[in-house]
């Protein structure tokens, strides 16, 4: 071995100088605070506010609640419960089984997005559509759904795809189908567990029963729709609600007023006042006519009259600024 090959000691003892100021730096950075942080986790805080997926699912949740309510002619509720960001094993893990779960396509956004109807919401369904009287449910934790609940489920899926496709065809051409059903969360291979989903929670209540239910769409097929959807649904949120002139009209009919009229009125001495005694009368003049006021603006005149026995004002005219 030639001598060029043997490290001297100086050289050593700087290699040496070196790892320990690398194991000083270390150190440091774990006794700054510093966190671990996994990029691939996103949350809704990240990723910003959707204003499109509330959008949709405002407008959703009305259409389904008319479409239940025609099918099965009764009131129903349907309230948007938030959005949130999070991977499939995590959705999937927040669900009980059996959960009636139906996989599908949604063209243009890439991959599979799925239904979860939870297990009392059918139950429940299910004894409204039949007739039933609500109450006590029977458990459903861990029994597998019969014949006649997978019917009604499908009944349910296709009118939910059919509104969720019209609600989001106001954004963008959009078609959600309906494929392959799971009762058993766990078993449901088709989606990766680490696939990030935009999951929209819903309850649903009605007289005798009710339920969750929600649907999950894959964020990497969303994304590269994001800023047309945004636009969209900026342009929805901005436009005027072509309705609202008849709804405030509606309300202004409906508002309670004060309305007072004086019928006679007189002066007294407070010698007088003072000396009264049950029985006494007080002289007063009526006028012909008698000023109306509403929340205390004079605003007609009426004359004092009787109508069917009971004591009446009959309108005369407007009052000009009394």
């Amino acid at each position: 071995m030639s001598d060029e090959s043997v490290l001297s000691k100086d050289e050593i003892d700087a290699l040496l100088s070196t790892t320990d100021n690398e194991s000083e730096q270390d150190d440091d950075i774990a006794d700054s605070g510093a966190r671990s942080v996994d990029f691939s986790k996103q949350t809704m805080a990240g990723l910003g506010r959707m204003p499109f997926v509330e959008v949709v699912n405002e407008k959703f949740a009305r259409e389904f609640r008319s479409q239940l309510q025609l099918a099965m002619r009764m009131s129903f509720d349907v309230r948007v419960a938030g959005t949130r960001v999070v991977d499939f094993r995590e959705y999937t893990q927040q669900l009980r089984t059996p959960t009636a779960m139906t996989l599908f396509e949604c063209s243009p956004f890439a991959g599979q997005g799925v239904i979860a109807l939870d297990a009392g919401l059918v139950d429940s369904l299910v004894e409204q559509y039949f007739g039933g009287f609500g109450g006590e449910k029977s458990a459903s934790e861990g029994r597998a759904f019969t014949s006649t609940e997978r019917r009604l489920i499908t009944k349910v899926v296709g009118s939910f795809t059919q509104e969720l496709t019209a609600a989001w065809g106001e954004l963008i051409d959009v078609r959600f189908v309906p494929g392959a059903q799971e009762f058993n969360p766990s078993l449901i291979n088709d989606i990766v567990p680490t696939e990030l989903l935009i999951v929209s929670p819903f309850s649903l209540e009605f007289e005798g029963g009710g339920g969750e239910f929600s649907y999950a769409i894959p964020l990497h097929g969303v994304e590269p729709h994001r800023s047309k959807l945004d636009r969209a649904a900026g342009v929805q949120q901005m436009a005027p609600d072509p309705d609202w002139k008849k709804k405030l009209d509606r309300a202004l009919r409906h508002a309670p007023l004060s309305i007072t009229c004086c019928v006679a009125e007189t002066d007294m001495r407070l010698a007088n006042l003072l000396a009264m005694q049950p029985g006494d009368v007080i002289p007063v003049s009526m006028p012909d006519q008698h000023l109306v006021k509403i929340e205390g603006h004079g605003m007609f005149y009426a004359r004092l009259g009787d109508s069917n026995g009971n004591l009446a004002l009959e309108y005369l005219k407007e009052a000009d600024g009394d």
